[in-house]
């Protein structure tokens, strides 16, 4: 946030701080709402839905570099709203495994399905810092960056990367939304 808006250390903190009790909220909140406030895969598919929309949401004032106090905390809560999606994902897993595919099948489809999430745990951070580190001699920290022509580079590579993983994110959603099935019995067998 530091390249991005030029932000204190003390707006870093609060904006790191925000996303994790974001993500802790999402822990309990979601654990509550399956079934009572929300169906377990209209929950999985809102989550779904809106991750990808932030990405391009953070990817476009980025890029159009709106770099005013406002546009930060619209990146601030972005982040926020990324952090519950992911949680609410994550904990809507498992019983949306069970539901889908039943007992018989939970050890084969969790495992794969947090194989995903390991697999994405890895190819995020790679595909941002592929993007922030492109340019070669744009640096993080914005007292380093000497010339405007750098800023606009790390602008336009952050916002590349935040545009790469919400198609990545919008693919998964079209996977979950019209991919993927419960698990059937053949009734003839």
């Amino acid at each position: 946030m530091s390249a991005l808006f030029e932000a204190s250390v003390l707006v870093q903190s609060i904006s790191s701080f925000v996303f994790l009790i974001t993500y802790a909220l999402a822990r309990f909140v979601t654990g509550f709402a399956i079934g009572r406030i929300i169906k377990l895969k209209h929950g999985v598919w809102l989550a779904t839905f809106i991750s990808p929309l932030m990405f391009f949401f953070t990817g476009t004032i980025i890029r159009l570099n709106c770099t005013s106090t406002g546009w930060m905390i619209g990146f601030i809560i972005a982040n926020a709203v990324v952090a519950f999606c992911l949680c609410a994902k994550k904990i809507f897993l498992t019983p949306l495994a069970l539901a889908m595919w039943g007992k018989q099948n939970l050890p084969k489809v969790s495992s794969r399905s947090l194989s995903a999430l390991d697999i994405a745990s890895f190819i995020g951070p790679i595909v941002m810092w592929q993007g922030l580190s492109a340019s070669g001699d744009i640096y993080i920290d914005p007292m380093l960056n000497t010339s405007e022509e750098q800023r606009r580079e790390l602008l336009t590579y952050s916002s590349n990367s935040l545009f790469i993983l919400g198609g990545i994110a919008f693919s998964a959603f079209l996977c979950f939304a019209f991919l993927i099935k419960p698990y059937r019995r053949d009734p003839s067998a």
